[in-house]
């Protein structure tokens, strides 16, 4: 259903390739965040992984992109595991502080399947998925995981600001076959409707010991040089 959702928003998603080259500071591949606290798409060579970070995008970028300034659908993500008393089952707990207003824009946001058609109400939580940048083949339900019944799936608190992702629990910081994935977006209104484009996107996993670590990252259209500061890429 977000596949679907994904054409009725009018989402024009810039590609984000996960650049495989080595060195490349383009893509930030990380092992975790660089402290407890605080994950700013600067830290590229990575740290341990943490019980709980927060991720934003730092002052530096807001002051080079005031387009994104303005627009921009998030503050910051709190990112964290949840104990679901199984096993073989993990959960990520990502909680979304939006900026002032924007929850209103998402839930009275009208949408359309074609980008030129009638503008439409559709499913709530696939206005709130897209405008988190959500994508899998799990489409985000209200609710709580079913710790008796689990399986792989995405859950939405009713006001849009907390997700829950039940999912495999990775090997290491580095495994990349099960990763919660969330984007920092830009909403503009558009004819009546709400637009987003992606500005950055991170990746995180999630290992039995309850730690949450970054697998990659990547902010379009910018870069950090030799020095450490952004450059436009």
């Amino acid at each position: 259903m977000l596949a679907r959702a994904s054409a009725m928003i009018m989402m024009k998603k810039t590609a984000l390739p996960l650049l495989a080259a080595a060195g490349s500071t383009a893509l930030l591949t990380l092992t975790g965040c660089a402290s407890p606290e605080t994950f700013d798409f600067t830290q590229i060579n990575g740290a341990p992984p943490a019980k709980e970070f927060t991720v934003e995008i730092p002052d530096e970028l807001l002051e080079m992109d005031p387009e994104y300034a303005e627009n921009r659908v998030l503050e910051s993500v709190t990112v964290k595991s949840v104990d679901l008393g199984a096993p073989n089952w993990c959960g990520v707990e990502a909680t979304f502080d939006y900026t002032d207003g924007m929850t209103d824009r998402i839930r009275d946001s009208r949408m359309t399947d074609t980008g030129d058609g009638p503008a439409g109400d559709y499913p709530l939580e696939d206005k709130f998925a897209l405008a988190m940048g959500l994508s899998g083949e799990n489409t985000p339900a209200f609710g709580e995981p079913d710790k008796a019944n689990l399986e792989e799936s995405v859950f939405l608190s009713k006001d849009g600001e907390t997700v829950i992702h039940v999912m495999d629990c990775a090997a290491s910081p580095t495994d990349d076959d099960e990763y919660f994935k969330f984007e920092f977006n830009t909403a503009t209104d558009s004819q009546g409707q709400l637009k987003t484009d992606t500005f950055a996107e991170i990746k995180v996993v999630v290992m039995k010991s309850g730690e949450v670590s970054v697998l990659e990252s990547e902010v379009d259209g910018y870069m950090i040089d030799a020095n450490g500061s952004w450059i436009a890429n």
